[in-house]
């Protein structure tokens, strides 16, 4: 994994329904940024304590996959 540069990028990179702590402290997850039809980057969706429908329901399955 070291090896391949690319890897640690992605590993570094945030992502779309990512949990993250933002420059305020808080907890969020995480969506895309779009302008005019184009994807321009990453920002804050919702508070990890009060998600919205979407990432409720990736945190259950997330929750599901813990479990087994």
């Amino acid at each position: 994994m070291f090896d391949d540069p690319q890897s640690i990028i992605e590993t570094l990179s945030w992502k779309p329904d990512t949990k993250v702590v933002n420059d305020f402290g808080e907890y969020v997850w995480l969506k895309r940024l779009f302008q005019d039809g184009k994807q321009i980057g990453i920002t804050d969706c919702c508070f990890v304590e009060t998600s919205c429908h979407r990432h409720t329901e990736i945190q259950k399955m997330i929750d599901i996959a813990s479990k087994n």
